[in-house]
């Protein structure tokens, strides 16, 4: 038993469950980690399927057009016969040509001020759970508008973590979309002005957001379970083979080019890129493609399997997009996988925009080498430099293990964030008895 108010019963409301295997679902379980699961749930709105526990006693998910357009259930049943769902779409991006993810691209900026319409039935079960606090990433206008209506329904706490710069940019590629871009603004900022406490994904975020919404940001990134006394041996020396570099995330939002551009880099000289990325990510970008001859295509990885291919690494290689909207969108993340790597003891190759925080943040640890501006002579010395120097890799991977040690360790990151959340609780608690008091 906890005690009290020790572990608030907590309700996570967002875009990617707990355990979904993008990196905001693995941030959010690695920080609920511990957290007793009869006093966690989650309510979440994307298809795919949760890796292992999610470690919660309730999950919901909505429906993206079912649960938001009026008589839409009815229409579904009444679509094919025997009231079957309607199929799903092909998993297989190209099978479909390039205008269907746009038309659902549009379809989906369409519907975005559609607020979701919770069942009554959906509600009772939320009330059953009686969730002291809501914690969300939020991301558009609709969970912005279900969070705030949900936490003043059941009274609860409002814990708000942002881990991308989509304040900034999303709905700025049109005028068209310029409604779209007031209503997001608009909810978005009064939620973050009413919350009870609001975390950042950096400290370059945490300062900008407290100067725009003036109020402090904490700052939480991915926490990784660690032994002290574990610190990772430099790998085993491979005089015949090349000096391994190894990628492990997603291709999107620009990332996918700049990867190429190192393989590229690499030909010629004693290095090898292997990427291990989603099924999905390889079947959009990589498959059928001419690669560099340096490139290598690994196997997608569970999240259990990615610190020992980590540690088979002589580099881990972090890159950013160099392109204008995805430069913006990511100048104040710090990537899921930068924890990941400096845990695995391995140095980092940063390859992306100078002035974006995960590449900052590397560069400030001191455990890697940043090429910051996109120039091929600057690309090439940085890899020579990390293929040639095996003293260099084994200085940069003790100071990556040093930093995970003092910044990312779980068990520290978790009793921070449990206080957080905690204290919020009891904020709003102690909020909730002055007013009954005073009416």
């Amino acid at each position: 038993m906890h005690p009290e108010g020790m572990y608030p019963r907590t309700l996570v409301i967002n875009a990617d469950a707990i355990h979904q295997g993008s990196g905001t679902g693995i941030t959010v379980a690695n920080l609920f980690g511990g957290w007793p699961p009869d006093r966690l749930a989650q309510l979440y709105l994307n298809r795919g399927e949760i890796r292992g526990d999610a470690g919660c006693a309730r999950t919901w998910r909505l429906e993206f057009v079912k649960d938001r357009v009026p008589g839409w259930r009815l229409v579904q049943k009444c679509w094919l016969p025997g009231g079957k769902r309607i199929p799903p779409a092909s998993p297989d991006p190209g099978a479909r040509g390039p205008a269907i993810p746009r038309l659902r691209g549009t379809v989906r900026t369409l519907l975005d001020p559609v607020p979701y319409r919770l069942s009554p039935d959906l509600l009772g079960e939320i009330r059953a759970f009686a969730p002291e606090a809501i914690y969300s990433c939020i991301g558009n206008m609709q969970l912005a508008s279900l969070v705030d209506r949900l936490s003043r329904r059941e009274g609860a706490a409002t814990v708000v973590h942002l881990m991308d710069d989509w304040l900034a940019t999303k709905h700025t590629d049109s005028w068209i979309w310029g409604w779209h871009r007031y209503r997001l603004v608009r909810l978005s900022s009064d939620l973050l002005r009413r919350a009870t406490a609001c975390l950042a994904i950096s400290s370059q975020m945490a300062q900008e957001y407290a100067k725009v919404f003036g109020r402090p940001f904490g700052v939480f990134m991915n926490c990784v379970a660690l032994n002290g006394a574990d610190e990772p041996a430099p790998p085993a020396p491979h005089p015949d083979e090349p000096v391994r570099f190894v990628y492990v995330g997603g291709l999107h939002l620009g990332r996918w080019q700049s990867l190429v551009e190192i393989g590229e880099a690499l030909e010629g000289m004693e290095g090898r890129l292997i990427l291990h990325a989603p099924a999905a990510d390889l079947d959009a970008y990589a498959r059928g493609v001419g690669l560099p001859r340096s490139m290598e295509i690994g196997n997608p990885l569970p999240p259990d399997e990615v610190r020992p291919v980590l540690r088979q690494a002589d580099v881990a290689v972090h890159v950013e997009s160099f392109g204008g909207a995805e430069r913006r969108y990511t100048r104040l993340s710090v990537s899921t996988k930068i924890p990941q790597y400096m845990a695995a003891g391995r140095p980092i190759l940063a390859y992306g925009p100078g002035d974006v925080a995960s590449c900052q943040y590397v560069s400030a640890a001191g455990c890697g080498v940043v090429v910051g501006r996109r120039d091929r002579r600057d690309l090439t010395g940085g890899l020579c430099r990390l293929s040639t120097d095996a003293g260099l890799r084994a200085e940069l991977g003790r100071q990556a293990w040093c930093t995970a040690l003092r910044h990312h360790h779980a068990e520290t990151v978790r009793e921070r964030f449990r206080l957080v959340v905690a204290d919020a609780a009891r904020t709003r608690r102690a909020g909730a008895g002055e007013t009954a008091a005073a009416g």
